[in-house]
């Protein structure tokens, strides 16, 4: 085949030739968002180097087949570029398959309409050899295809150039002329390839779309000399904002969404790759901390917490409003932070705090019993012997005595005991062992233990729990808890007064109650004791009285599941009560109160 060497081919020749020099160069910065580019760029080489060719031809058929080649390059551009402003954009979800096969499905239908025209003469109406001109061209006609073409082409190309201006608004300022300077590069050829399309042709039927490339190549080719171009690429930015393990949102003047990164998507369960352009407002009503910090449009740090799967989150979350120069504000950037952890944490320290409280005040409380409690009876004992080795008390005198010294010893023994065990399960944390309890022979062996003292007081004593019924709790915890119920009834209760222990069957809970028709609780006393307050009192016939035993029975029936209800008017009596599971399997109907009357 002949060609002929105009000065025009020569130029183009030498284009496309920078031109691939040029996308190797930007192949070589190892950035994944460039290869686009560097695409973009070859197929303009393409384009140029079969212009070159075809002003070079001499026959139809010659210019025919370059011009084939040429829309090779001319259909893959709009989508390379279109591609490459998406990723640069940071919205790399829209290049799915789906959406990649969307972009790629008009350059190749156009492609194969124009490769195989002269079967249907969709593209070209007619084709003609033109040589009145400085060099012979081709003339055509468009047909319909050639205006959907067009029409297709500038749509794809202008959603590209149009989501880089968007980008490049919230660029830095240093990178901004660098920017606009790759912009302005893209757009200057299709500016004067419209005017070709339009019919404004200075030089006839000649494009000089091919040319403005050259112009375009020598401004790009001065940034990238400079080493500023490709600086302006969010590459490194995208990275680190992607790697981010803080949630990201930023906003724009309208409250819709323009960023997100994948960690916000993990922190906020209404966070989804639909948000995008959309108003932020509807989506977080239900946050009332986000909803009211994206309403202020100021820098501040707020809390604020929901439930999702039925756990609770605390997120922290950090605004900060964007501004122009002049003030005008233009968005709002929003990072957040998950602290349901260390808000988790910090509420463990809180409530490691208040047992350490507690139990220094149980180490207090334990000491104070000790001290004064213990050492009082068995101080005096000891003063006793003491003084009756020593012949200051006779015989007589001291089997006078014996039975205060007795009584002494048997509550001094008692406390002791208390002591132990209550202390041990604080103090080792042993923990609640549940089994079945056979509640009336549990209450029968406590008020065994109290019958002698029952019997001095002439105090009816009475057990109104129904025989058979077995209870779920931990045995030795709620038997002491009885044992200072009713130990606590006797010590209130005067000559001729009564104690009833009885237990009420509610669906799945047994409600068991000790109550007295002693001298009641004094009103501020009953305060103190319902809010968890220990009081020491003596009793009736001045027993005496160290506070512990409420305490331990508070905490012991919560550790089983319930809590300590109190109920007393003074003169005329108190109920104390709580709740227990009872085993259904045991028996069918329980059996009618056995009351027993010690």
């Amino acid at each position: 085949m002949a060609y002929t060497m105009y000065p025009l081919t020569v130029v183009l020749f030498f284009a496309s030739v920078v031109l691939m020099i040029l996308a190797f160069a930007v192949l070589k910065q190892k950035k994944s968002k460039l290869v686009w580019l560097s695409l973009t760029i070859v197929a303009m080489a393409i384009w140029s180097l079969g212009y070159g060719f075809e002003l070079a031809s001499n026959t139809h058929e010659q210019m025919l087949f370059w011009k084939k080649i040429e829309y090779l390059g001319i259909n893959l551009i709009p989508a390379f570029w279109l591609i490459f402003c998406i990723e640069f954009s940071g919205k790399e979800f829209f290049l799915s398959k789906r959406w990649l096969g969307l972009i790629f499905f008009f350059p190749v239908i156009s492609y194969l309409i124009i490769a195989t025209n002269e079967y249907h003469l969709l593209y070209y109406e007619t084709v003609a050899l033109d040589s009145s001109g400085i060099v012979p061209l081709l003339r055509t006609t468009p047909g319909v295809w050639y205006y959907i073409h067009v029409f297709i082409f500038y749509i794809m190309f202008a959603l590209g150039t149009f989501t880089l201006i968007f980008r490049l608004k919230y660029l830095n300022p240093l990178f901004r002329p660098h920017a606009y300077t790759l912009l302005v590069a893209a757009c200057l050829p299709w500016l004067i390839n419209i005017t070709y399309i339009a019919d404004i042709r200075p030089f006839g039927q000649i494009d000089i779309t091919p040319f403005a490339f050259i112009l375009s190549l020598l401004i790009v080719g001065g940034s990238f000399i400079n080493n500023s171009l490709f600086n302006v690429l969010p590459i490194a930015t995208s990275k680190v904002i992607d790697s981010m393990s803080n949630g990201l949102m930023v906003l724009d003047n309208q409250n819709k969404v323009i960023e997100i990164n994948p960690s916000l998507l993990k922190i906020l369960p209404f966070c989804t790759k639909d948000l995008f352009g959309k108003d932020v407002l509807y989506h977080v009503l239900h946050y009332e901390g986000l909803h009211s910090t994206i309403l202020e449009r100021k820098a501040a740090k707020n809390g604020f917490q929901f439930k999702h799967e039925g756990k609770t989150k605390y997120i922290l979350v950090e605004s900060v409003p964007m501004t122009e120069k002049n003030g005008v504000y233009i968005g709002l950037l929003l990072l957040f932070e998950d602290i349901t952890k260390e808000k988790k944490q910090q509420e463990l320290l809180f409530k490691q705090a208040e047992e350490l409280v507690r139990l220094n005040q149980l180490k207090d409380k334990l000491f104070s019993v000790i001290s004064h409690d213990l050492k009082g009876p068995i101080q005096g004992i000891k003063e006793i012997l003491h003084m009756t080795l020593r012949g200051v008390i006779s015989k007589r005198e001291f089997f006078d005595i014996l039975p205060d010294m007795t009584k002494d010893i048997k509550e001094a023994s008692n406390l002791l005991d208390q002591l132990l065990k209550w202390s041990g399960k604080q103090l080792k944390g042993e923990g609640v062992v549940k089994e079945k309890m056979d509640l009336f022979y549990s209450v029968s062996k406590q008020m065994k233990f109290f019958e002698n003292a029952a019997k001095e007081k002439n105090i009816h004593f009475i057990n109104e729990v129904p025989d058979g019924i077995m209870v779920i709790a931990d045995i030795d915890m709620i038997e002491l808890v009885l044992r200072n119920l009713i130990g606590n009834a006797i010590k209130f209760c005067s000559t001729g007064d009564t104690v009833r222990i009885n237990a009420n069957i509610r669906a799945d809970k047994i409600k068991i109650s000790v109550t007295d028709t002693g001298q009641g609780i004094k009103e501020e006393h009953l305060e103190k004791l319902l809010s968890g307050e220990s009081i020491s009192t003596k009793g009736s016939q001045k027993e005496i009285g160290n506070g512990l035993g409420l305490i331990m029975a508070r905490d012991f029936i919560h550790k089983n599941g319930s809590r300590l209800e109190i109920k007393s008017i003074p003169k005329e009596g108190s109920i104390f009560s709580f709740e227990l599971p009872w085993d259904q399997e045991t028996i069918d109907e329980p059996k009618e109160s056995a009351v027993v009357n010690l």
